[in-house]
């Protein structure tokens, strides 16, 4: 495969994408270093006039190659890869598409893989058990360190419902 570079939208004087999923300085000529971040993105960070800039890959190598993105969309990845950042695997959807690309791929966050989690598959399951015994959901919330909603929404299967 030939390398294509092309300039990253925003930054056109600074930093260039790459058609395999590179980013790199223009100034220095060297590939931008880049980080997985809690969630399995690939970012970077990009200097301008002094000033720090937080960037995420997949977005600069989307513009790069397909133009900006339309307001109220996001970067999709087609095949559910976060570390697959190639132009064909890269394109513009809703926020419900990207939502759906998650369902069809399994790599929506829920229970202990969505990162504001304060219990775990055990601790939900040991909450629906202590339930049925009779133990109130005032009692389970103490004892879990949730507040009782969240303990109500569990039990009613809201939330939780993969387990």
């Amino acid at each position: 495969m030939v390398e294509i570079w092309k300039p990253c939208l925003g930054f056109e004087k600074y930093y260039e994408a790459s058609n395999t999923g590179k980013l790199r300085s223009i100034r220095r000529g060297k590939l931008m270093k880049l980080s997985l971040d809690k969630d399995g993105y690939l970012r970077t960070s990009f200097s301008v006039n002094t000033v720090r800039i937080n960037v995420f890959a997949h977005r600069l190598i989307a513009e790069a190659f397909h133009g900006k993105c339309p307001d109220n969309q996001v970067v999709r990845h087609l095949d559910g890869n976060t570390l697959n950042n190639f132009p064909d695997n890269l394109a513009f959807g809703t926020p419900k598409e990207n939502s759906e690309d998650m369902l069809k791929h399994g790599t929506q966050a829920k229970g202990v893989t969505c990162g504001k989690s304060k219990l775990t598959d055990y601790e939900v399951l040991e909450i629906r058990r202590l339930h049925k015994l009779g133990i109130s959901q005032k009692a389970l919330s103490k004892q879990f360190g949730v507040n009782q909603p969240n303990i109500s929404m569990i039990l009613s299967g809201k939330t939780w419902k993969h387990l």
